[in-house]
């Protein structure tokens, strides 16, 4: 099968060092997935670095609408990853860059 310059029927070698480096994790999480006392100590699965908080807002931090200001959920987003990235990495974090951020619907004070 050809799509355009692609041969679907040979993998490239980026397709394949990806299919190598995904086998290779899974390799590595085996341990921790079925055998967390052989695991390295040091290792720690995504799902195991979930964070969560919960904040009483008071009247200063809403809008005419009563609803609370985007403002003040971006910046306690932002604490939340700081202290997650801080907690599981060691180390003091730096921001790059925020992605879009969009709300799916308003939060009530």
């Amino acid at each position: 099968l050809h799509v355009g310059n692609l041969n679907l029927n040979q993998p490239s070698d980026e397709i394949k060092e990806m299919d190598r480096r995904a086998n290779q994790l899974m390799i590595d999480a085996f341990p921790l997935l079925h055998m967390p006392s052989l695991a390295d100590r040091n290792a720690i699965l995504l799902q195991s670095t979930k964070m969560q908080n919960c904040v009483i807002a008071q009247p200063q931090v809403r809008n005419l609408s009563n609803k609370i200001f985007g403002g003040f959920l971006m910046r306690r987003a932002f604490e939340l990853a700081f202290a997650n990235a801080y907690t599981f990495g060691g180390e003091w974090p730096q921001m790059l860059e925020v992605d879009n951020i969009t709300f799916v619907s308003p939060v009530d004070v």
